[in-house]
């Protein structure tokens, strides 16, 4: 009796083609918290930076601009640098948390600036590490649940993250609104707070490696050559 080459190749994939899979875990709901709390914090800070800068330190509109286009570029290419260290599993947890918390203080110190060159440094170190834990968070994800249900669980933390970019700016026009003239304490502490309580929850949820998964998919690649 010849038996099916595939047959055990399908048993091997059934693990991680599991549609019932559960992946609301705590760690998704951990890591999709965290995006909400950060993408609300420095938006808070985003909602104010122009009035800040061309109202407060007197720069021009194309000062903003050049400094907007600077942060951007520079975020890109942090997330190349988060790439490589979220390949190591010990790194990728450090610098995610070490991404988070340094984005929402290096935020709430542009507050304190007293000049334009104070602010272009500031506004760029932030951006630079809030592009450099994105690869790294993108992996910890992958690692709280099976493949199968990745679609799921991304699209629960881009959610929140899109949350958090609608609940900032809400927030900062109520505050702005209710206290006035305070926008940079606002900004101070707002962003602190949003810091800590993301290091909080990256440090609460321990994510453990998708060991099931990659196994079946190292099977995969042996049993079935090319």
């Amino acid at each position: 009796m010849i038996s099916n080459p595939h047959e055990h190749d399908e048993d091997l994939i059934a693990p991680t083609t599991n549609p019932q899979a559960r992946w609301l875990t705590p760690g998704v709901w951990g890591i999709g918290l965290a995006s909400l709390l950060s993408d609300a914090g420095h938006e808070v800070p985003t909602s104010l930076f122009a009035s800040f800068l061309v109202g407060t330190l007197g720069a021009s509109a194309a000062i903003l601009g050049l400094i907007e286009g600077i942060v951007d570029g520079m975020a890109g290419i942090a997330r190349l640098a988060g790439g490589a260290l979220s390949d190591d599993p010990v790194r990728r947890r450090r610098t995610a948390i070490g991404g988070y918390t340094s984005t929402a203080v290096l935020s709430a110190l542009i507050d304190a600036a007293t000049a334009v060159w104070q602010v272009v440094f500031l506004r760029v170190a932030a951006w630079f590490s809030r592009g450099l834990r994105v690869p790294a968070r993108n992996t910890l994800l992958a690692d709280v649940v099976p493949a199968s249900v990745y679609g799921r669980a991304y699209g629960f933390e881009r959610a929140m993250d899109n949350f958090g970019a609608i609940v900032g700016p809400l927030l900062a026009f109520l505050l702005v609104s209710l206290l006035g003239g305070l926008d940079g304490y606002i900004t101070l502490g707002y962003s602190w707070v949003t810091g800590c309580a993301c290091h909080h929850l990256r440090c609460s949820s321990h994510p453990t490696t998708n060991r099931a998964g990659a196994s079946a998919a190292a099977h995969k690649s042996t049993a079935c050559p090319a």
